[in-house]
């Protein structure tokens, strides 16, 4: 009977993986021996189960290296991540704006940053976002950073999280709240400046000025109102992306 089930199990499986698993079917069919009116299909059923479940942890661990070996993450620092109810794929769909995920899902699928980012039509600055959202998102997931979560200091999400922003983004004199809101467009100090018409150390101390008055106003830190302005970065590179061409 076993020798059967191994060998329907290896034309669809690996080796690695059948063994282990006819192992499992074993252990469960002596469980309910006794009760077992056709105990090689019950044997069957439980070890392809078994198989299938391994096959796809095999595939997800195999994902999670590549993503995490391109993104510069030490993959060994959470060896046991994968066995945890954290699952990648709920890390991505949960913790990233739909832009990100679709670039770390290019990465496991073996695509570097660059093919990544020239599929989905990114620059280099939105590029340098992206990653730096999927990294922490799997870090804080992982209890790799030691961070409550990188995705929103205080809300539920992404996008709660920068609306939450923009919303105390107007209570900003009105100097702040234009430098501020060409910030979360993407623009560089530089490019505010130019946008605005002043020197870019002006613009520079205007936006300092700002992030600190928005900390103060939503009880946030230094770190998480950056944080969440890179979200509201990455939006809105999301959003000249999907633009339709004119």
């Amino acid at each position: 009977m076993e020798r059967r089930v191994v060998w329907r199990l290896k034309r669809k499986f690996p080796k690695d993986i059948v063994e282990d698993a006819v192992q499992a079917g074993l252990a469960a069919t002596a469980l309910d021996w006794r009760t077992l009116k056709e105990p090689e299909a019950f044997m069957h059923t439980a070890a392809y189960n078994a198989a299938v479940d391994a096959l796809r942890k095999k595939e997800t661990k195999k994902s999670r290296e590549v993503l995490m070996t391109t993104l510069d993450i030490d993959y060994f620092l959470a060896p046991d991540a994968l066995d945890t109810s954290i699952e990648l794929e709920d890390v991505l769909s949960r913790e990233l704006l739909p832009m990100a995920a679709d670039f770390a899902r290019l990465v496991m699928g073996g695509a570097s940053l660059k093919e990544a980012a020239l599929e989905l039509g990114l620059g280099r600055d939105a590029v340098g976002l992206v990653t730096g959202q999927i990294r922490e998102a799997l870090e804080a997931a992982w209890g790799l950073a030691g961070a409550p979560s990188a995705a929103a200091p205080v809300c539920g999400g992404p996008a709660e999280a920068a609306s939450v922003l923009r919303e105390a983004a107007a209570q900003l004199t009105p100097r702040q709240r234009e430098a501020f809101g060409l910030l979360l467009l993407g623009h560089k100090p530089v490019a505010v400046a130019q946008q605005m018409g002043i020197d870019a150390n002006n613009a520079r101390v205007t936006l300092h000025h700002a992030r600190q008055r928005l900390g103060r106003i939503l009880g946030w830190s230094a770190d998480e109102v950056s944080r969440v302005i890179q979200l509201c970065q990455v939006q809105a590179a999301e959003g000249r992306r999907t633009v339709p061409a004119a």
